[in-house]
Order: structure tokens, then C-alpha cells, then sequence
């Protein structure tokens, strides 16, 4: 079967197109590449229908039905039973199906296609924070050295206190609470809390920014008044 990681089983009546459904060809094919497709049926003909929609298996529903198509197609992620019989719903279950009525079957299974798209929104704002979070420290870093090296010609104490302490030092405090955050938020898979992880390393950054260049200015003005 490839790569099929997955198992869906109709129903007949009801259900199929031909047989009182709307499922027909078309919606089948779109299961084709990920599922093993096959009909589950108390129809003493599920064998025919079974070729006639060109499908992977087929089973009389009775007690085993489910144990078969299990034993069958063993270590699938999913196994699915398309039923309007309510009735059965209890035996798909316990059998360890999920039980799907045909109306619900487009956006049931689609969750698949969704969690696809949730996954690649995930991975690309992890990208945008990474990146967000590189350019952010280099121009702080050039920004930062360019205003201290102003600062320590002017004779600023701001600069001054900065040196004392240590470059590498300052640049670390500045660094460590955006970076914990950026860590934190590139580990979840949660798409909202790595937008606000995007939002806050910026923000956080450019008041760190902010916050120095005031205390350079307010340190260039102490400097001209003496």
C-alpha cells in the first residue's frame, strides 16, 4: 500500500453514490494517496461495489467485520467507518474505528489537510521569529558600539559605566531576556504564542534601544553642562 498510513471503510446504503449516497468517485479519489479505501456492508454484493469503485478491500458487515480490516491493515494512524446507521456506531467504536456520519465526512477528514496547514504556518513564523531575532541583534550590536564609541569621545558617563562593566557583559543582559523568549517560542507549536514571541523579541529589543539611547543623550547633556 505505500505510503498509506491511514483506513476508511464505507458503508453502502446510504452512503455511496448509486446507493442512496453522495459519496461517489470523485470524493474517493481524493483519499487515494493517503488511505486504504474499502467498504464495510451487510450487502451480500459488497464484493461487486467493491470493484466497481475500484477500492483496496471489502467485508460483510457482521461482529468480525472491524477485527478483520484491522488485522488486515494493521499499525494505521487512523481507522475510519462512513456509516448513516447509527446503530453501528457503537460497534465501530468499540472496535476502535471512528465512527463518521456522511455528511460530516468532508470536514471530518480534512482535519488531516488543516493540521498540514497549521504545521506549515507553525514552521514558517519560527522562521520569520529566527530571522526577526537575527537582524534585530545585529543592527543593535553595530548601533549600540557606534553610540558608545560617540559616547566615550563626549566624555558620557552612561558610555563610560557601560566600559566599566564590560562590553560582552552588556550586550549578555541586554541578549538573554529576548533570547529566552525566542527559545521558548522556536519549542511551542503553538501558532499564537510564536506570534506574540515575533512581536515581543521586537518590541523588547527596541526598548532596549530606546531606553539606552535616552540615558546616552541624558549623559551627552550632563557632559555639556560641565
Amino acid at each position: 500500500m505505500g505510503n498509506k498510513d491511514k483506513l476508511i471503510a464505507f458503508d453502502v446504503d446510504g452512503v455511496l453514490e448509486g446507493y442512496g449516497g453522495t459519496i461517489g468517485g470523485a470524493i474517493i479519489d481524493t483519499y487515494r494517496s493517503e488511505w486504504v479505501i474499502g467498504i464495510i456492508s451487510a450487502r451480500a454484493d459488497h464484493t461487486v461495489i467493491k470493484d466497481e469503485f475500484n477500492l483496496d478491500f471489502s467485508y460483510l458487515y457482521n461482529g468480525n467485520a472491524f477485527t478483520k480490516a484491522k488485522s488486515d491493515y494493521p499499525n494505521m494512524k487512523r481507522y475510519v467507518y462512513v456509516s448513516d446507521n447509527s446503530e453501528r456506531e457503537l460497534v465501530a467504536k468499540e472496535a476502535g474505528f471512528e465512527f463518521i456520519y456522511p455528511e460530516k465526512l468532508g470536514p471530518y477528514v480534512s482535519k488531516d489537510v488543516i493540521n498540514m496547514l497549521v504545521g506549515f504556518q507553525v514552521n514558517s513564523l519560527k522562521l520569520a521569529l529566527a530571522v526577526i531575532f537575527y537582524i534585530f541583534n545585529v543592527l543593535d550590536y553595530y548601533t549600540t558600539k557606534r553610540g558608545l564609541e560617540a559616547g566615550l569621545k563626549e566624555g558620557n558617563p552612561f558610555a563610560r559605566a557601560i566600559m566599566r562593566m564590560g562590553w560582552k557583559k552588556y550586550q549578555a543582559v541586554k541578549f538573554i531576556g529576548p533570547a529566552l523568549f525566542a527559545f521558548q517560542a522556536l519549542t511551542s507549536e503553538d501558532p499564537y504564542y510564536i506570534w506574540a514571541a515575533c512581536l515581543g523579541v521586537g518590541a523588547s529589543m527596541f526598548a532596549y534601544a530606546a531606553i539606552q539611547n535616552m540615558l546616552l543623550i541624558a549623559g551627552r547633556k550632563a557632559t555639556e553642562k560641565h
